[in-house]
């Protein structure tokens, strides 16, 4: 009998046998399926992942439209949430090159992470914006000499505009009125015939008569309104001459002199001392009886126009500024304060200051 019958035919042989098999069965069972306590057979999960303000995306995904929310959840007067710190959050490896930390930290600064806190005393504090507040400037024919008019109007918080050249006292009050002050710049010779002479010769240089006509309508609109109006080199004698004075044409000619006024080659600025009258607006600006100043011109005033007060000389008596007396703000210097500015001279910038200053009361006062 071979063993497979002998088997069938005997129970007890079969039931042993099959117990054994179960019980083997189990046995492996249990290996693989007790309860593991040191970790030995689990298996490994991925693990999850979830991208907050302190985590770094993982590396190769595009997080560029989660990078406000996640700058946005500093605290607001946090002094963690500096300007630093926002770039360097959000510029994990993986975020798309696309999204710089230049762009991101332009559109949340630390300023207006912290715009919330209140200030250290506990009480919150109101700043006052500057108005916006428009100086027309005379054109000069030297563009460069214009752009140092305008930056230091800008400097001094006026948007500049440039005057267009005029014909009619209609049009000049037309452009006025969409301004709140004006700067009347240095150039040409004016046409000594606004002041009831003839030309001598060769002593006046490069007349140009519709700018003298433009600038005249100007002036004299700006002092019917008592608009601010601050008048330099050339707007100085044509401020006095608006008000009724008369211009030395040609210094070197008519006064002889040994104070050098310009550049017999025109190439430089010169400098030379003013005196300067105690109790004038003058004074208050630059804040000192006398100034090196700088110069370049060759005419200047002679009789004095009505209401205007001289209150700078040089010490050959030439007049180097004159005020309005009774207006807002009319001041003329025969200086350039614009070129002292420029040049590093920063408290020359009062002469533009205090023309906004007075910018802003003449806009308060019209009610604009």
């Amino acid at each position: 009998m071979n063993g497979k019958n002998k088997l069938i035919k005997d129970p007890a042989l079969t039931f042993t046998a099959a117990a054994a098999f179960i019980a083997a069965a189990l046995m492996v069972a249990a290996v693989f399926f007790m309860p593991v306590r040191g970790g030995s057979f689990a298996p490994t999960a991925a693990p999850e992942t979830t991208l907050s303000p302190e985590t770094s995306a993982p590396a190769g995904e595009d997080t560029s439209g989660d990078i406000s929310s996640a700058v946005s959840t500093a605290p607001a007067g946090s002094s963690d949430a500096s300007s630093s710190d926002v770039s360097s959050d959000v510029t994990p490896s993986g975020v798309s090159s696309d999204v710089t930390a230049s762009e991101v930290s332009s559109d949340v600064t630390a300023s207006a992470v912290s715009s919330d806190a209140p200030p250290a005393s506990g009480r919150s504090e109101v700043t006052t914006p500057k108005p916006v507040l428009k100086v027309g400037i005379s054109p000069t024919t030297y563009a460069p000499g214009t752009n140092v008019y305008v930056g230091a109007a800008k400097a001094a918080g006026f948007t500049a505009v440039i005057l267009p050249t005029v014909s009619t006292e209609e049009r000049a009050a037309e452009v006025l009125s969409g301004l709140d002050a004006i700067i009347l710049t240095g150039g040409e010779d004016l046409d000594p015939a606004w002041y009831g002479e003839s030309e001598i010769s060769p002593g006046i240089n490069d007349i140009n008569a519709p700018r003298d006509t433009s600038d005249m309508l100007y002036i004299r609109k700006a002092l019917e309104l008592d608009m601010p109006m601050l008048c330099i080199c050339r707007g100085m004698q044509l401020l006095n001459v608006a008000c009724g004075g008369t211009l030395y044409q040609d210094i070197p000619m008519q006064v002889g002199t040994s104070v050098v006024h310009r550049d017999p080659n025109r190439r430089y600025f010169v400098n030379h001392t003013i005196t300067v009258e105690e109790g004038s607006l003058l004074r208050q600006l630059i804040g000192a009886s006398t100034a090196t100043v700088n110069s370049w011109h060759h005419q200047a005033a002679k009789d004095i126009g009505d209401g205007l007060k001289v209150t700078a000389k040089t010490a050959d008596g030439t007049v180097e500024c004159i005020e309005l007396e009774g207006k807002r703000y009319v001041i003329g210097t025969q200086f350039h304060p614009e070129q002292l500015y420029a040049g590093g001279k920063k408290q020359y910038l009062a002469f533009f200051t205090c023309l906004f200053d007075r910018a802003a009361g003449y806009r308060a006062d019209r009610g604009a």
